[in-house]
């Protein structure tokens, strides 16, 4: 079929399959169909890369698909993350810069300039755009955890604490952030800091899992299962609860299983 949609459904089964070969030539056949379809383009460049392509081939495609559809987002993110995956971030940065300049005020874009940024080791630069994009999006806790990231790389454990705080502001309920900030504090020895933090979450909002995760990752991250299966067992019992205590307190039962 020369639909994309078909030809994608039929590619994945090829890949499932194992006949990866079979999926080049369908997707080949759907760009030859419609030479304008980005997706089935940047599809094409996501296969060969899992079946590990030459880079020069991959991001061929991708650079000539960025020519193909310059106002198109999605190619140009596969093309830095590629090149950020491949190491190559001179390179990443280099197209991140190139994304900025055709889509100035994109938040997607300056997230990945950031990103670029801070493996090249232009950390200040970094700093500077997420710090821009922590402007420009109130309501997002994802460049706080950017910003985390790199304090804890510079060794800037307060900022990237107050980072990782200010996100758990915004997304209470985001694991990335939970996880940095129980890591960083237990880390720094700031345990019963920690807990008592966990806890006022808890009686802020009894019913929500933020604050059982965050006591709870406390414990496991200090060794101690049998505490944090406790404090999921005490928070099933509230009325109302979050379900996802329910899967936290499963994953923490298969843990302790493993480790026994």
């Amino acid at each position: 079929p020369t639909n994309f949609s078909a030809a994608s459904s039929l590619a994945g089964i090829d890949v499932l399959q194992g006949q990866n070969d079979a999926a080049r030539k369908r997707l080949e056949t759907a760009i030859a169909a419609d030479p304008r379809n980005h997706f089935a383009r940047m599809a094409l460049a996501e296969l060969r890369q899992r079946t590990n392509a030459p880079l020069d081939e991959v991001r061929g495609i991708l650079v000539e698909t960025i020519k193909l559809a310059p106002g198109e987002v999605g190619p140009r993110l596969q093309l830095i993350n590629l090149l950020l995956a491949k190491r190559q971030y001179k390179d990443a940065l280099s197209a991140a810069q190139d994304a900025v300049a055709a889509m100035p005020g994109n938040l997607i874009v300056l997230d990945a300039v950031g990103r670029a940024q801070m493996e090249a080791g232009d950390v200040e630069q970094a700093i500077t755009t997420f710090r821009q994009i922590a402007g420009n999006s109130r309501s997002s806790a994802l460049p706080h955890v950017r910003l985390a990231d790199i304090y804890r790389v510079v060794g800037k454990r307060d900022a990237a604490e107050a980072a990782l705080r200010k996100a758990l502001e915004l997304e209470p309920d985001l694991v990335e952030a939970q996880n940095g900030l129980v890591d960083l504090m237990v880390t720094g020895r700031k345990t019963k800091e920690l807990a008592a933090m966990a806890k006022a979450m808890q009686a802020r909002r009894p019913q929500a899992a933020d604050g059982y995760a965050i006591e709870a990752g406390m414990h496991l991250r200090t060794g101690a299962t049998d505490a944090a299966l406790a404090v999921y067992k005490r928070a099933l019992a509230v009325p109302g609860i979050q379900p996802a205590v329910a899967r936290l307190h499963y994953l923490t039962l298969l843990r302790a299983r493993r480790n026994a």
